[in-house]
């Protein structure tokens, strides 16, 4: 009987593994389907200036290079890392491209509050509201992790992941940006 058991919970494990690795291949594959995606902006936004908030249309935010990344409107973290897209911009020195932060909040007052303090007043880097998801809903990306952050040339992604903290995708994304200008 003992022996039995051990079998059965052996078998477990191994489709564990098995349903594991399809599901991760899966997932692998949609990442993969959202470079060449069109992207669209929301209509109109929020924007956060250093006067205060105010609403733009998405033709103000529209670039032929753009880096698109979302974050949740209640991470503080992610609230305090907005600074290093300052960084990240500043060392290609090159004032076409456009960083838009979209942050989804779902409270509003709340995040006026709370978070909105915490942001840093950063020149030429579009600090953007958008209630329940906006973004993704539009152009149908899935709401993780690995969805948001894009680099968009022609309003097209061309790569997709977190550049401001890892040095692979900074050159990644530095790469595509020159390839675009010199072009």
């Amino acid at each position: 009987m003992k022996r039995f058991v051990k079998f059965n919970i052996f078998f477990i494990g191994i489709l564990f593994s098995f349903f594991a690795c399809i599901q991760e291949k899966s997932s692998q594959e949609k990442s993969d389907n959202i470079i060449d995606k069109h992207i669209e902006l929301p209509d109109s936004s929020l924007i956060i200036t250093k006067s205060g908030i105010k609403k733009i249309n998405s033709s103000e935010l529209e670039s032929d290079v753009m880096i698109i990344s979302t974050i949740i409107g209640t991470c503080d973290q992610c609230i305090r890392k907005i600074s290093l897209w300052k960084d990240f911009k500043n060392n290609f020195l090159i004032e076409d491209i456009k960083i838009i932060i979209y942050i989804d909040i779902d409270n509003y007052d709340w995040f006026i509050k709370n978070m909105e303090p915490k942001i840093e007043r950063v020149d030429n880097l579009f600090i953007v509201f958008v209630d329940d998801f906006k973004f993704h809903k539009i152009n149908k990306i899935p709401i993780n992790i690995a969805y948001d952050t894009f680099l968009i040339i022609d309003k097209n992604v061309v790569l997709q992941g977190v550049s401001i903290e890892n040095e692979i995708m900074k050159e990644k994304y530095r790469n595509e940006i020159i390839k675009k200008i010199l072009s």
